[in-house]
């Protein structure tokens, strides 16, 4: 693949950190090591081109340039509401599928870098608003104090031969990738200083009331996987029957493990992806939490397959789809 040097300057510029040594992995075993040394343009390029994968050491000083969320996990739900949250907070956050499973959370900051403790503290409390606290942030600490220091590395983006192959790519709104990654590079909204300080005042404000709100609903982990009606239902929104698929959809969150309040941040984040018919206007937040009380209330399990309101969302290789067809086969 020809990478262009409008393009290596372009990442170079996105994803700088530690030019003195560098993270790698063998994209075959998954083993990874460290490398002392210089992060040079034929290490980008190699990267670029599938040769060998690049992990950026964020952390210089006590400062980055980006920092990322790693929601280890198929299911794009919790990547989608954090990217939500962000964007109301007036934060661009950029959606990574990972090279493996899950997805990366991208903030780029104003230039010459802000405090990782800045940074990582208001990634963790809108964490913590959407129910996952624990969920990992990279850098994984505030400074370091010594050059023979380097804390953890990141793996970029974009390496050619996991985004080949539709992996390690920026995603747009729809949950697919751009068309083109380098265009949306070069016009990433980076997030200053100033809007990082305001925002983790107001969540730190915020937490105590907004803990003392949340239902006790909690799980022993996720016991099930979203179906696929419900991946594509929260990553392109609905055009119709708005609350009978906020119903659907809050069942499906709660049987696979969502606590209600991570599902109302679920939820609230789809809504806006929402283009209802008919100059309908899209659900409010006060029918979304009628709608998800409901299946947490009752004992719903009926993932809605013959509902007209998850139908157009249907996948044939659904499992319940499969059996569905079977049993009418058999009849």
């Amino acid at each position: 693949m020809h990478t262009t040097q409008k393009q290596i300057e372009i990442f170079r510029s996105r994803f700088a950190g530690r030019t003195d040594v560098y993270g790698t992995y063998d994209f075959k075993s998954g083993r990874s090591w460290q490398v002392k040394q210089p992060v040079t343009v034929d290490v980008v390029c190699r990267h670029l081109a599938g040769v060998q994968p690049l992990g950026v050491y964020p952390l210089v000083g006590d400062k980055v340039s980006f920092a990322v969320v790693d929601f280890d996990s198929h299911d794009a739900a919790l990547p989608l509401a954090f990217r939500s949250l962000s964007k109301d907070a007036g934060i661009c956050t950029y959606i990574e599928c990972s090279k493996s499973k899950g997805y990366h959370c991208w903030w780029f900051v104003e230039r010459g870098g802000v405090e990782a403790r800045l940074v990582r503290r208001t990634m963790q409390a809108l964490l913590k608003q959407i129910g996952a606290p624990s969920t990992e942030v990279f850098p994984k600490q505030d400074r370091l104090f010594t050059r023979k220091q380097y804390g953890n590395f990141i793996n970029l983006p974009l390496f050619g031969q996991h985004a080949s192959i539709g992996r390690t790519v920026f995603l747009n709104e729809q949950m697919k990738p751009f068309d083109d990654q380098w265009s949306m590079l070069a016009g990433i909204e980076t997030v200053s200083r100033n809007n990082l300080l305001r925002v983790a005042k107001e969540e730190s404000s915020n937490s105590g009331h907004a803990a003392s709100a949340n239902h006790k609903a909690t799980t022993n982990g996720r016991k099930y996987g979203l179906k696929p009606c419900a991946e594509r239902m929260l990553a392109e929104g609905v055009s119709d029957y708005q609350r009978v698929a906020c119903f659907r959809l809050a069942i499906q969150l709660k049987l696979a493990g969502y606590a209600y309040n991570q599902t109302l941040a679920i939820l609230s984040s789809w809504a806006s992806r929402n283009r209802p018919n008919s100059d309908k206007s899209i659900i409010r937040e006060s029918e979304i939490q009628t709608q998800a009380r409901c299946a947490y209330k009752g004992n719903y399990r009926g993932m809605g397959c013959e509902d007209p309101a998850v139908m157009p969302f249907c996948d044939l290789s659904c499992q319940l789809k499969l059996g569905h067809s079977i049993e009418g086969s058999t009849r």
